[in-house]
């Protein structure tokens, strides 16, 4: 795993202090993920008032996860972890993506 140098931290306080709306600071964290071995895709996504279901924010791979609509996310073990737990994840290989997310072939 890769760690943020002071630099990557600096961008980030400087974007969370300078940001306008929230797609800046999404596209600051896409900025500095980017440099990093092994990255490729970058979504974020928020949870509806209801807590039944997500939506997708950002993206840096339109063409694949669009801006568009909701999903109903099921219970899975991910879903406990961020979205009940609300706790971060991060995969560091395939075997964490898969583990993550039903479409991880796309991914």
């Amino acid at each position: 795993m890769t760690t943020l140098t002071t630099e990557d931290h600096l961008a980030l306080c400087n974007a969370l202090a300078d940001a306008a709306r929230p797609t800046d600071v999404y596209q600051a964290v896409e900025r500095v993920l980017a440099g990093r071995p092994g990255f490729g895709l970058f979504t974020m996504l928020v949870r509806t008032p209801d807590g039944e279901q997500v939506r997708r924010v950002h993206t840096n791979n339109p063409q694949a996860y669009p801006l568009e609509g909701c999903k109903r996310m099921g219970p899975t073990p991910w879903g406990d972890l961020v979205l009940e737990r609300r706790q971060c994840y991060l995969a560091h290989d395939a075997e964490g993506i898969r583990w993550a997310f039903p479409d991880h072939a796309l991914i």
